[in-house]
């Protein structure tokens, strides 16, 4: 079927899909620069921005290739159980929500012992993209059925793109919270630093 289809349909069906992802993605630079503060700060924080959002495109793009394979060849079965199978990724969504959030903890307390508020705001940021992402990709695969429109084309990208906005934000509000605006882990930047910049993060020394 694949080799039939017209190369002209396939632009038509795929290329508007990535054009307004990356209009959609572009949002996540809008959040950012809204919290810039935070990550001149907590520089911790902006190392692993794309493990977080790598975890919440993985997460959601794995139940949303499943169900989107499932419902091209037992549709009216997966719509007729659809109670079962998000009871079914609820507890799949918090097992490994928490799975991937204590060891995205662990792994910055590994490199960065110093930072346990900035690691468990990665944890929770985790934990919670996880989740929210797992739905995501079911989401969309059921949504775009019903709209009689492909959900291969569409699904997982945007999945994708949905769970990078999202865990950005999390990382952010979750950064707010926890951190506080007055709690300064890193300074902004060396040649403002009253004293030195930690030689854990970039090799500074006294007085620039």
């Amino acid at each position: 079927e694949y080799l039939k289809v017209p190369l002209w349909r396939h632009i038509r069906i795929r290329t508007p899909w990535l054009m307004f992802l990356l209009l959609l993605q572009s949002f996540s630079a809008l959040i950012m620069g809204t919290f810039d503060d935070i990550f001149e700060r907590h520089l911790v924080l902006a190392l692993f921005i794309t493990m977080i959002v790598g975890a919440g495109g993985n997460a959601g793009n794995q139940p949303g290739v499943m169900l989107t394979r499932a419902l091209g060849k037992e549709r009216e079965y997966i719509h007729r159980h659809l109670n079962t199978v998000l009871r079914t990724e609820l507890i799949l969504s918090l097992v490994q929500g928490s799975v991937l959030g204590l060891l995205a903890f662990c792994r910055v307390l590994v490199e960065y012992p110093s930072q346990p508020k900035s690691a468990l705001v990665i944890g929770l940021a985790t934990c919670a993209v996880v989740v929210a992402g797992i739905f995501w990709g079911i989401g969309f695969s059921l949504g775009i059925d019903r709209l009689k429109l492909d959900p291969a084309a569409g699904a997982a990208p945007l999945t994708t793109v949905l769970a990078d906005t999202t865990g950005i934000t999390l990382i952010c509000v979750l950064a707010l919270l926890i951190l506080g605006t007055a709690d300064s882990g890193i300074p902004k930047y060396c040649h403002k630093a009253a004293e030195f910049c930690p030689e854990e993060y970039f090799p500074c020394t006294r007085g620039l």
